[in-house]
């Protein structure tokens, strides 16, 4: 930042919401998200495996 120019203020949020109702609303798109992860994870891993390996 160049000296003598005062900071400039950050965006104000776009989100209405109440601090408690935000952090429930993200624990909740992490569980998601987790879900989802341990769906792929056991997608993969019920997979039979190639022996000539998947880079052939």
């Amino acid at each position: 930042m160049p000296a003598g120019k005062p900071a400039s203020r950050p965006a104000p949020s776009t989100d209405w919401r109440k601090p408690m109702e935000r952090y429930q609303a993200i624990v909740r798109a992490l569980g998601r998200v987790a879900a989802r992860i341990r769906t792929w994870r056991d997608e993969i891993a019920d997979r039979p495996i190639d022996p000539d390996g998947w880079w052939r």
